[in-house]
């Protein structure tokens, strides 16, 4: 599961930019052993009262026409609390786009069956200010419940536009190709020992996407209702690698 916090990366504005193109065309572009990684719809969820409802806080027709471009059928969608707990059998990719409404536990498992089959779920979240204490909070709890140890700490790092140089960016296929990434304001996430930094910030130091570990066995009600019990625990990235090229541990093919 990609996580991005930093919607700004996939406007028209960013999309001006060959790299954030690139990586646009990445995160739909992957094979796999799972029957969905040859699917070929993606879809976009913005519903949810998302802080970016209807795509009103900027323009992503450049995103559609990025995706559509390679053959694939782009679909915007509008999913409430409860709904999102079947998919067609040739999508792909599902982007879940900066939603303050909680996931419940039948759509936590359909979307860890959906991973288990070879899609890959992109969270698309953001700063505090822009996304809301509500909106940090669900995208936490979603991280939890899909078995990520990865969180969203907030914050509000390089605002403007910048233009983050190849020293940020960490090798993995989403960033395969791409010598750059153009950001504005993004949120700080502090990965588990088992995630992966996709780029850091201007100071190379703050984590702002990355690729989550998902468990993918399906969540009980009563785990879901202890681990709400529970107090977040935020995990700090591993030291193992000094060069800091990537963090510590494998990823099996369900991170995506």
């Amino acid at each position: 599961m990609a996580v991005f916090n930093d919607v700004n990366s996939f406007d028209d504005g960013a999309l001006l930019f060959a790299d954030n193109v690139l990586m646009v065309q990445n995160l739909v572009n992957f094979t796999g052993s799972g029957s969905r990684s040859s699917g070929t719809r993606v879809w976009l969820d913005h519903g949810r009262t998302s802080a970016c409802a209807g795509l009103s806080c900027a323009t992503f027709t450049t995103f559609q026409s990025t995706i559509e471009g390679h053959g694939m059928t782009f679909e915007l969608i509008v999913s409430s609390s409860g709904t999102l707990t079947s998919f067609p059998a040739d999508l792909k990719v599902i982007f879940l786009w900066l939603s303050t409404q909680t996931y419940p536990v039948a759509e936590i498992n359909a979307l860890k069956a959906f991973a288990a089959e070879g899609g890959r779920i992109v969270y698309v979240g953001e700063w505090d200010g822009f996304l809301g204490a509500k909106g940090i909070a669900v995208e936490n709890q979603f991280l939890s419940d899909m078995g990520a140890q990865m969180q969203n700490i907030g914050q509000a790092v390089d605002c403007g536009f910048h233009t983050l140089p190849a020293t940020s960016l960490r090798e993995h296929q989403i960033t395969t190709g791409m010598t750059a990434v153009r950001i504005a304001c993004a949120s700080v996430i502090v990965p588990g020992p088992n995630d992966f930094a996709l780029f850091f910030d201007s100071t190379n130091t703050k984590v702002l996407a990355g690729v989550a570990k998902i468990d993918v066995t399906p969540l009980s009600s009563a785990a879901l209702a202890a681990a709400l019990r529970a107090p977040n625990v935020v995990v700090a990235p591993s030291s193992d690698d000094p060069s800091g090229r990537h963090l510590s541990g494998s990823m099996p093919l369900r991170n995506r």
